[in-house]
């Protein structure tokens, strides 16, 4: 048992005698009376005085026990085993250190009882002047920020800051704010009272892993829980979109959904983006589960907009909206590299330069950008997206540069092996490219006497592009193909099998996929002129997610963390001497501490905001055109409010200090005020005294 005031246990213990000083001086004294029949007095006498003793040993008990009562009541007892520390019960300077919690889960609630507004009210106890008290208070967000450098006792300077803070849309960097507290606490003095005071909500994905072993051995810990007791929340948790979006085509942004309460819930998922706006209606399962919009745009550039949970009527409305910021591409640039005329049928070249033409959305030849294998240039085709390469015959040390620096770039490539040839250039293009690139087989003269022709697929990996896109019709789709021509294929050292996506019945590989610096490069090892697969269905679409599968991984979803830095490369070739501007899109607004600074660096201008504080889409431009944008959103473990028990915080913070748990939420504050009921009890006592008096009166 504690005491808030233990002095008036000391008075009220001196104040225990003066009944009993009341009770002697009181006594009734002898008297002598002259009578006659004096054995009949002796007889009353020693009735009455048997009464007396009764009445005054009640009325003296009373009166004690009234006594005590009223010195225990000044005292407030506080019976609660989970309280380590009492605000002003220490007759030695206390060093405490408050973290109060104020990552984005803490403003959850309606109606203004939010977990922070009664992270107010405690931690306002703590800071109370009654006492020999230095203090600093840490606020818990994605970056620990201190009141004070250093314990101080300017504690009304404390309350203010406690008074004024606002929630940040970040998670809470729990170790973080503990070790730094640790650092504060082991400045002081080894004869003051080391305490460290923590009010959150104890979510588990801020708190779950959180330990105190940095902390002094002699720190009194005492964690305060002022987490919702049955927390019943919807959110956007997340905002997904294809890798590459492509202007002109369909594609499909997908929106995760979570439902963190115990019933099925009804809810209406608006998006907009640029002029679009989308809306599904869905009932929400608790757990997460996903809505999906069909969109196009006509125009490759940025768009930006949000995806909205529509009067969710939730406990955290902060996360149920998220920004989005996507980038629109154009179509790839595809260039065939061919020692063949495109245009003699039937030929490799003239089949790779009609798909090419159907996959960018025309009929001319004119579309499909074809540069000779002898005149070769990467200047022509610097801004190629992916390159075809087939029947280039040998390529010189030049040419194996220059396509292995546009790889490093980004650049995909798609080599048609067929002839002996091809095989030499892929051991020098692995030869300048070094350990960057390294292919799972090694392609060789086919072994003597064994033709190949008229060979089948025999093992794919189904889940693999670019054979995912027939699902289920894979083997019919796949069936009818017949190879010829090639190489002979051995393993390498490094044998990396599963980059081999396809066998034929020789066991040869008929396509593998290797990636190498920021690009990647894909294998086909058949010739086209002596297999059927030009001919048939799957040839296009086979050819499309190929060249979709060696694509630059550009990332259409443009998305960072509040809280978290920002490190950008923008896609322009910029200068830091340019006037690039970077600010909020016209649906948010601005932000007071700025957007973070511009820095060059050896691959172009690099956006560098070191903390990101308010969600938000936010963008560069250059002369009012927007070069780049991005999202800054709310960290999608913070709608997960389901917080941890003392019991899991015991097990996580086990180590020499003492450590306890109250959480307010359960109305342990009223339980400890055991003081209110002493008083009742107090005057029960007197009306009983007087009760005593009126019965044995005479």
């Amino acid at each position: 048992m504690s005491f808030l005031n233990p002095f008036a246990m000391m008075i009220g213990g001196a104040a225990l005698a003066m009944p009993l000083v009341v009770h002697f001086l009181t006594r009734p004294r002898p008297k002598r009376l002259p009578l006659s029949t004096i054995e009949f007095v002796f007889e009353s006498i020693r009735q009455r005085r048997s009464r007396h003793r009764i009445r005054d040993f009640l009325v003296l008990l009373l009166r004690v026990l009234a006594i005590a009562l009223i010195a225990m009541a000044i005292a407030r007892p506080n019976l609660n085993t989970n309280v380590v520390i009492t605000p002003g019960e220490s007759d030695v300077k206390v060093a405490r250190v408050l973290i109060i919690d104020i990552s984005q889960s803490m403003s959850a609630g309606r109606g203004g009882n939010q977990p922070i507004e009664r992270a107010r009210s405690v931690a306002d106890r703590y800071l109370s002047a009654g006492e020999d008290l230095v203090a600093d208070v840490i606020f818990a967000a994605a970056r620990p920020a201190p009141v004070f450098e250093q314990l101080s006792s300017n504690l009304p300077a404390l309350r203010q800051s406690v008074r004024s803070v606002d929630v940040n849309a970040q998670s809470a960097d729990a170790m973080g704010t503990i070790n730094l507290a640790a650092e504060l606490l082991s400045r002081t003095d080894e004869s003051m009272k080391r305490e460290l005071v923590v009010i959150s909500d104890f979510q588990r994905s801020d708190w779950g892993a959180v330990r105190f072993d940095a902390l002094p051995s002699d720190t009194k810990i005492q964690l305060e829980s002022v987490a919702l007791e049955s927390p019943d929340n919807l959110a956007v948790l997340a905002i997904r979109a294809p890798d590459r979006v492509i202007a002109g085509e369909e594609f499909r942004c997908e929106a995760e959904l979570a439902n963190y309460g115990v019933i099925d819930r009804p809810v209406r998922c608006q998006l907009k983006c640029g002029v679009l706006t989308k809306t599904v209606e869905k009932t929400l399962p608790p757990g997460e589960s996903s809505v999906t919009f069909s969109m196009q745009f006509d125009q490759a550039g940025w768009q930006s907009g949000t995806v909205q949970l529509i009067d969710a009527n939730d406990d955290l409305p902060a996360d149920d909206l998220r920004p989005l910021a996507l980038r629109i591409s154009p179509a790839p640039r595809i260039v065939l590299l061919s020692g063949q005329n495109p245009d003699v049928k039937p030929s490799s070249g003239y089949y790779l330069s009609q798909a090419i033409n159907k996959l960018r959305g025309t009929e001319s030849d004119s579309s499909a950008i074809r540069v000779s294998a002898q005149k070769f240039d990467a200047s022509a085709t610097g801004n190629a997206d992916v390159i075809i390469i087939d029947h280039p015959g040998r390529l010189d040390k030049k040419t194996l540069g220059q396509l292995g620096a546009m790889m490093r770039r980004g650049t995909g490539m798609i080599y048609v092996v067929s002839e002996l040839a091809d095989g030499v250039n892929l051991q020098g293009l692995q030869s300048e490219m070094g350990s960057s690139l390294q292919l799972p087989v090694r392609f060789v003269p086919p072994a003597r006497g064994r033709a190949r022709r008229d060979l089948s697929v025999l093992e794919i990996s189904r889940r693999e592009p670019p054979f995912e896109v027939f699902g289920d019709a894979l083997d019919l789709a796949l069936a009818p193909i017949r190879v010829g021509g090639g190489l002979g294929t051995e393993l390498t050292e490094e044998s990396l099998q599963d980059r081999i996506l396809a066998r034929l019945s020789d066991q040869t590989a008929l396509l593998t996929m290797s990636d190498c610096g920021a690009g990647r490069l894909a294998i086909l090892n058949l010739d086209l002129e002596q297999s059927n697969l030009p001919v048939l269905t799957a040839f296009l679409p086979l050819v499309g997610e190929l060249t979709t599968a060696v694509l630059p991984a550009s990332g259409s979803i443009s998305e960072t963390i509040c809280g978290r830095p920002l490190v950008k490369l923008l896609p322009e070739d910029l200068s830091i001497e340019d006037d690039v501007i970077a600010g909020p899109t016209n649906d948010w607004a601005e932000i007071a501490e700025g957007y973070g600074n511009w820095e060059a660096s050896g691959s172009g201008m690099i956006w560098n905001w070191p903390h990101p504080d308010s969600r938000g889409v936010y963008q560069a431009t250059l002369n009012s055109r927007v070069i780049f944008q991005v999202a800054v959103s709310t960290p999608s473990a913070e709608s997960d409010l389901k917080s941890l028990d003392a019991k899991v915080l015991d097990v996580e913070g086990k180590s020499d200090q003492r450590i306890g748990f109250r959480n307010v939420r359960d109305g342990n504050e009223d339980k400890d005020r055991l003081w209110n009921w002493l008083l009742v009890a107090c005057l029960i006592g007197l009306v009983l005294e007087v009760c005593t008096l009126r019965v044995f009166q005479t």
